[in-house]
Formats: structure tokens, C-alpha cells, sequence
């Protein structure tokens, strides 16, 4: 009976650490998601008169997205298509990835034609090694005229500086190198383009136009959030029509990341991100971490219904791209165009309640 009622005591001991585990696991939990999600005022506040429009600093979208296409504009070398072949400009995106037995829309010359504003050689032939410099520098210029003294007059800055942007990266596109991390920042560019709201300068910024709550502001915030939304699920797709769910967890990052580890200590011309390189004996990530990353794909759109989930998102593309980097394929632009989702200039404010003010005042 003693042996019984030991057992019995024992079990109900083991029963409470369990009960007492899961609760300290479940608190943890609600902690972890306390931080990002009872934070929305901080990363967003509603705009008046706007279903889906949240109010934001979008001066620091302005500033982050042209400094970072500025700072690509200074990193290439777009001359060396003036001495480039035809047959060289003639690698279109829909023959790097043929679609066989389908339809290709888009990636056919006359559509990256129209796109990069290219249709204007169907006229005139292509410009020299010193036009092209003259256009890389002029978009250069065009650039940082944006960041700081904004669009300029009938948004002349912007414009001309997505035409130049558009046009050099055509030679990409039509070169059979489409792949680049250009591509949300040339659509925010876009965007900006068609925004209405005034302008601030950067050294004098216009507090009254910046700060204040207006459909406009709240229409490009969300437009911005559904440019990563597209680009990001259209990516999900991919994985839907692609591969099939058994082919989830049969891609081996493991492996991959030390293959690209391997590679880079031999003396190959790859940049992999060091800290990272222990995940090669890790092949769990094969079989959770892959998985999530198709999952989040196929749930952003999620984020443009339910702010509080941004940085939610944030946290699991950074990470998803940091991982990248370990395999060598690194995405720069789209850690910078994140930052723009993320008030900055929120962060550093401070919150005055009505008696302080009061107490202030006199």
C-alpha cells in the first residue's frame, strides 16, 4: 500500500512540474508575442478616413529607398554595355526560364521593352560607353535630389530618375541577368511618383505636411506594404506550381551552406555570412526552417489586412534572408527596403501624456 501511495504521489508530482512547464513554455510564449504585437502604435497609427490607410513618416520610405538605388547606381558599371554585342542584349527572362507547354506573358522582348523604356531603340540604336555613363550619373544626381529636397516641381525628380533606373537595369533584364534585389524599390519608386502629398525638405523638414494624418498618406503606406506582399507571394506560388508538399522538406539547406562554406574557404569568389556557417550541421532547418519560410510566402498577404503583423514578418524574412546569405545569395536591397516599414523616426520619440503637456505649457 506504502509502494501504491508512493507511485500515486509520484505521478501527481510529475503531473504538476508538467503542468508548471507547459504554463512557463505558454508564458514565454505570450511574452514573445507581446513584443511584437501590442506595439502598433508604434509602427503604425490609423489614418482618418482611410479603410486599409495607416499613417506613417513616409519621408524616411523616401529617403532609405533612393539612398539605396543611389548607392546601387555607385556599385556598377552600366558602360560596358556601350561595347556590349547584340547577340549579348538579346537574352531575354523568357528564354533563362523557358515555360514550356504555357503561355509566357511577361519576360518576351516588347514587354521588358515597354518596361524599361527600351522601345525607344526600336528607333534609334543603342548609346556609346560615354551616353551610358552620362545616364548612370544623371539617375546618380536625380537620386539624391529626391532624398533630399523630395519630388521637385510636377514630380520631375522622381520621374526622370525612374525612367534612368528603369532604363539602365533594362540592359540587365535583356542581358539574361533578371535576377536583383532592385525590384520592390524600383515599385516604391513608382509609387512615389503618383503621391500626391507635399513634400519635406530633409534639412528643413515641413512637420505639418510629415506628421499629420491623411488619406494619402495612408493610401501610399499601404500601397507600400502591398508591394512586399506581391513579390513575396507571388514567390509562394512559385512553390505551389513548382514542387509538390513532399518536395517541401526535401531541399537541403544544410547541405547547401556548407557546400557555399567550403567553396568560400577554397578561394571562390563567394561572400557567405560566417556566423551562420554552424546551420551546416544542423539538418533539422531542412525539415522547419524551409517549410516556414514557403508558409510565410503563401501568408503575407495577411499584412496588409492586419498591421499588427509586420513585424511578425519582418522578423521571419530577415531571418530567411540572413540564411540565404549563408549560401551566398545575398539579397542587400531587401533588408534595406524592410527598414521602410519600421517607424524610425517613431522610435525616438517621446510620448507626452495631456498633464505633462499642461505642466509644460506653463
Amino acid at each position: 500500500m506504502r509502494t501504491m501511495y508512493g507511485v500515486e504521489k509520484l505521478f501527481k508530482t510529475l503531473k504538476g512540474f508538467k503542468q508548471l512547464f507547459y504554463t512557463a513554455v505558454l508564458n514565454f510564449l505570450r511574452r514573445i508575442l507581446k513584443i511584437f504585437f501590442d506595439w502598433p502604435d508604434r509602427f503604425m497609427l490609423p489614418s482618418e478616413n482611410s479603410t486599409f490607410g495607416w499613417h506613417r513618416n513616409w519621408v524616411s520610405v523616401r529617403i532609405l529607398t533612393f539612398l539605396y538605388v543611389s548607392y546601387k547606381l555607385m556599385s556598377k558599371d552600366f558602360s560596358i554595355f556601350g561595347f556590349a554585342p547584340s547577340k549579348i542584349l538579346s537574352i531575354y527572362p523568357h528564354e533563362v526560364y523557358p515555360w514550356e507547354g504555357g503561355l509566357c506573358l511577361l519576360g518576351v522582348p516588347w514587354v521588358v521593352d515597354l518596361a524599361s523604356f527600351h522601345w525607344i531603340h526600336w528607333l534609334v540604336p543603342f548609346p556609346n560607353i560615354q551616353g551610358l555613363e552620362i545616364i548612370q550619373h544623371v539617375a546618380i544626381l536625380l537620386c539624391l535630389l529626391v532624398v533630399f529636397f523630395g519630388k521637385g516641381p510636377k514630380h520631375l525628380f522622381p520621374i526622370l530618375a525612374f525612367i534612368c533606373i528603369s532604363y539602365l537595369w533594362g540592359f540587365v533584364w535583356r542581358s539574361g541577368s533578371e535576377l536583383d534585389d532592385i525590384f520592390i524599390a524600383l515599385q516604391v519608386i513608382l509609387l512615389y511618383c503618383l503621391f500626391k502629398e507635399k513634400d519635406a525638405l530633409v534639412l528643413q523638414p515641413n512637420r505639418e505636411s510629415v506628421y499629420k494624418k491623411s488619406k494619402e498618406n495612408g493610401w501610399f503606406y499601404s500601397m507600400v506594404i502591398l508591394v512586399f506582399c506581391t513579390y513575396y507571394f507571388y514567390a509562394g506560388i512559385n512553390k505551389l506550381t513548382d514542387i509538390n508538399f513532399l518536395q517541401w522538406v526535401e531541399y537541403d539547406l544544410a547541405g547547401m551552406i556548407g557546400v557555399a562554406s567550403a567553396m568560400y574557404h577554397h578561394g571562390y569568389h563567394i561572400e557567405v555570412l560566417a556566423p551562420l556557417q554552424f546551420l551546416k550541421d544542423l539538418p533539422i532547418i531542412n525539415y522547419t526552417l524551409v517549410p516556414l519560410i514557403y508558409i510565410a510566402e503563401l501568408l503575407i498577404p495577411l499584412m496588409f489586412f492586419y498591421r499588427k503583423w509586420i513585424p511578425l514578418f519582418i522578423l521571419i524574412f530577415t531571418t530567411f534572408h540572413l540564411t540565404t546569405w549563408a549560401v551566398g545569395i545575398l539579397f542587400f536591397g531587401n533588408f534595406v527596403m524592410w527598414l521602410t516599414l519600421i517607424p524610425l523616426e517613431s522610435l525616438f520619440e517621446r510620448k507626452i501624456n495631456p498633464v505633462e503637456m499642461e505642466s509644460l505649457s506653463r
